[in-house]
C-alpha cells in the first residue's frame, strides 16, 4: 500500500457507493499499535473526503519495551494473592469461566458477553494459539478469576476478564494481570488492555481506566469517523 494508492481505493469506494445509492459510509479505523508497520495511508485519504469523527473510543496500553513500573497497590494486590495461594496460568476450563464472566457482567452492568459460549468455543478451536483463556485458583482449586486474551503478532489484546467476589477480595487479576506482563507477554511489543469508554466515546469509566492505568496502561486513540458518498 501506498499513499496514492488509498486515495484511489477511497475513489473507487466513493464512487461505487455513489452509484449504489448509499448514503453514508462508518468507517472504524485500526489503531496504529496492531500495525506491523506504519499504515496510516487511509486517515490521509479520510482527511481528503472530508470524513467526519464521530466516536473515540480510548485504549489503555503498554509499550514492554518501556514498560512503567506498576503502582504499588498492583503489586500488593498481586503478593496478598500468591501469599493466600492463588494459582494462575493458561486453562481449558472455557465452560466454568463463561459461567463466572456472564454473572460478573450481568451483576455489574446488566449486560453479558459480546460472544456466546459457543461463539467463543468455535473461535478458540479455530485459532488455538491466538484466543487462549488465563484464569486463577485458590488453593481448593475453585476459579477466582480470569481473562481472555487475543493475540496477535504485534499486540496481546485483553478482551474479557472478570473475577469472583473472593477473586476480588483475593487479589487474583492483580496476580493474573502481572503474570501475563511479567511472564507470558513479556516478550510482545505491545499490551491492550481495551476500552475504558461508553456512549460512543462520551463517557469515561474512572475506576475501570484507574486498574488499567495502574499496570502501566497509556491511551491510545481509537477512531470512527462518517463519510458521505
Amino acid at each position: 500500500m501506498t499513499t496514492p494508492l488509498m486515495l484511489e481505493v477511497f475513489a473507487a469506494a466513493m464512487a461505487f457507493l455513489r452509484a449504489q445509492g448509499v448514503g453514508r459510509l462508518h468507517y472504524k479505523t485500526i489503531p496504529h499499535i496492531y500495525h506491523r508497520q506504519p499504515a496510516e495511508e487511509d486517515r490521509y485519504a479520510l482527511f481528503r473526503h472530508d470524513a467526519v469523527l464521530v466516536r473515540r473510543d480510548l485504549l489503555s496500553t503498554i509499550d514492554m519495551a518501556r514498560r512503567p513500573v506498576p503502582q504499588e497497590r498492583r503489586r500488593r494486590g498481586a503478593a496478598k494473592a500468591a501469599k493466600q495461594g492463588v494459582q494462575v496460568g493458561e486453562d481449558a476450563d472455557w465452560l466454568g469461566y463463561w459461567a463466572l464472566l456472564e454473572e460478573h457482567l450481568s451483576g455489574r452492568y446488566a449486560r453479558r458477553p459480546v460472544h456466546s459460549l459457543d461463539e467463543i468455543l468455535l473461535l478458540h478451536a479455530r485459532f488455538p494459539q491466538a484466543i487462549r483463556l488465563f484464569t486463577g485458583r485458590g488453593p481448593d482449586g475453585a476459579l477466582q478469576g480470569g481473562v481472555v486474551i487475543y493475540e496477535t503478532e504485534e499486540v496481546a489484546h485483553l478482551q474479557y476478564a472478570a473475577a469472583t467476589p473472593a477473586g476480588f477480595a483475593s487479589g487474583c487479576l492483580d496476580r493474573l494481570f502481572l503474570h501475563l506482563l511479567d511472564e507470558v507477554y513479556a516478550g510482545k511489543r505491545w499490551f491492550d488492555f481495551g476500552n475504558s469508554t461508553e456512549q460512543e466515546g462520551r463517557w469515561l469509566n474512572d475506576g475501570l481506566i484507574n486498574q488499567k492505568e495502574g499496570f502501566g496502561g497509556r491511551a491510545v486513540a481509537h477512531d470512527y469517523y462518517r463519510l458521505v458518498p
